[in-house]
């Protein structure tokens, strides 16, 4: 037992470790429901990071409680909180989980094709020169755009002149 004297000193460096965690799994949730994590990989990378994250403070939860029974002002974790939040996290990354993945119809695809085999015969090209050259209306490029895997295209605006936006093949590495 710990006598109303004394005092526990728990290294700063271990709470702050799991305060970043949790930090790191909120800002991988956020950037998940934005749509940056689109494969299933990715969640259950999130996932298992997450149990880990659960197994750690459930192993220096007595440690935690020292701290909390000898001076509850010692520190603002709580690890009620800590639970609540990873499950929160485990909650939201199993919605971003089951959220199907969007594969672009026959004539998306097809648009697609065309539109890297202009860009590939033809260069870079500005959204209206695109949109002529495919006979597309502005809103149609723009939803083509949309669904464009955009580890193959990039846009740009054109250097000196930000009103054109320019889209172009990335080199390819291989």
């Amino acid at each position: 037992m710990i006598a109303d004297s004394a005092t526990i000193v728990v290294p700063a460096d271990l709470l702050q470790s799991l305060q970043s965690q949790v930090e790191e799994l909120q800002a991988a949730l956020q950037d998940a429901q934005r749509g940056r994590i689109s494969t299933a990989q990715d969640v259950q990378d999130l996932q298992a990071q997450n149990v880990a994250l659960k197994r750690e403070l459930k192993a220096n939860s007595e440690a935690i409680d020292l701290i909390r029974s000898a001076s509850p002002a010692t520190t603002a974790l709580r690890m009620d909180d800590a639970f609540e939040a990873i499950d929160e996290i485990d909650c939201r990354l199993a919605r971003v989980e089951r959220r199907p993945q969007t594969v672009p119809g026959g004539k998306t695809a097809a648009r697609l094709t065309q539109m890297k085999e202009i860009l590939r015969q033809r260069g870079s090209l500005t959204f209206a020169e695109l949109r002529r050259s495919m006979d597309l209306a502005p809103s149609e490029l723009t939803r083509l755009l949309q669904v464009a895997d955009h580890r193959s295209i990039e846009i740009f605006y054109r250097p000196g002149d930000h009103r054109q936006k320019v889209i172009r093949l990335k080199a390819q590495i291989r």
